[in-house]
């Protein structure tokens, strides 16, 4: 029998709760007491979790197999400040508080014991920022199956101290540049799926410094302060990223962000709003709407020419919306890639955005 603070258990079982919702699999929450803490385990296929929490009191050992949401909204229901858990006949396992208890059942699943943590190979410490940045690099994934590796986000480490963050779905791309401790040896480039990926970020807070560490080739493991992660990576090959962030292109035009998003409120009005033609004229760049039925003139106001266009561009709002979203900056730029695409940056270097241009 241990006793435990009813809030901190409640809110690892929650967390363990988090992954068997985002992996959608039967399994039970596993729990143990070893070296006066609680251990919690849940695994699916591609994401496990181990959560440990201080134990108030043991009068005896503890192991258990329960259905995890069954568990969480038990010890969630009660208001006293501790709860107490005790093993029952046929491996269940009784919650009590106060002079109250529940019995649950043993769930079987296919694991008959908590699996210890693997052996693994430092990779790098991550900021506690590189987690906000998950949400924005997963606009840039692709959404259908057609490329699976484009479904994910792609972490690159570099020694001594770069760390990338790289999303794209082919049309248009994201890359983020952070500074942390690299482990020494060559570069590493891991694939992490997009739900994985949209657990960590809901999972550990933007404060939490995460160590990355690779167990093999098929799975990283994310360590927080409480809880460890072990997820798949996604073992398929990325396009050649390096080429496309070296390739910085050539300087257009430099423009304020906020008369291009006005520009673009002002599309949605006027047309369908897909496409965004840009036309010189003479020391101005016009924006227009090829599918606009109303006749308009909106310009670029306090454009710096660079290079200029020699041509029109076309561009597709819905993935220029989403470029300027991620760009925090007054003033921005457009260049030109030796692809043809088009290079959108800010005032901070570590942040860059792509785009393909139309063919109109």
């Amino acid at each position: 029998m241990i006793t435990v603070d009813r809030k901190d258990i409640t809110k690892a079982l929650k967390k363990v709760a988090s992954v068997a919702r985002v992996t959608s699999h039967e399994a039970p929450v596993m729990g143990e007491v070893s070296e006066g803490s609680l251990r919690l385990w849940y695994s699916s296929f591609n994401l496990s979790i181990w959560e440990s929490l201080d134990v108030e009191e043991i009068d005896a050992e503890l192991t258990f197999s329960c259905p995890v949401e069954t568990m969480t909204s038990l010890v969630s229901s009660w208001s006293s400040d501790v709860v107490t858990l005790e093993s029952g006949v046929n491996n269940t396992l009784i919650i009590r508080s106060g002079r109250s208890n529940v019995t649950v059942p043993y769930y079987e699943g296919i694991f008959d014991d908590i699996e210890e943590l693997p052996d693994t190979e430092s990779v790098a410490e991550l900021p506690g920022d590189i987690l906000s940045n998950l949400e924005v690099a997963q606009r840039f994934t692709a959404r259908t199956e057609d490329r699976p590796a484009l479904t994910c986000v792609l972490f690159q480490t570099t020694p001594p101290d770069r760390i990338e963050i790289i999303a794209s779905d082919a049309f248009h791309f994201y890359h983020r540049i952070f500074t942390g401790q690299v482990s020494e040896g060559e570069s590493r480039q891991l694939l992490i799926p997009n739900k994985n990926a949209d657990f960590l970020k809901k999972l550990f807070g933007i404060r939490d410094t995460l160590l990355m560490e690779q167990a093999d080739n098929d799975y990283i493991l994310f360590r927080g302060p409480t809880s460890d992660v072990l997820s798949a990576v996604f073992n398929e090959e990325y396009p050649d990223v390096n080429s496309i962030i070296e390739d910085a292109g050539t300087e257009l035009f430099t423009f304020r962000r906020d008369v291009l998003t006005d520009i673009i409120s002002i599309g949605d009005v006027l047309s369908d709003n897909a496409v965004l033609e840009l036309t010189q004229e003479g020391d101005s760049i016009l924006a227009s709407f090829p599918r606009n039925v109303s006749e308009s003139e909106l310009y670029l106001d306090d454009v710096k020419m660079v290079l200029g266009l020699k041509k029109p561009i076309y561009l597709d709002i819905t993935f220029l919306r989403q470029c300027l979203e991620v760009l925090d900056s007054e003033w921005l730029s457009f260049s030109e890639m030796k692809s043809g695409s088009i290079r959108l940056v800010g005032e901070d270097p570590t942040v860059a955005t792509m785009m393909n241009v139309l063919r109109y």
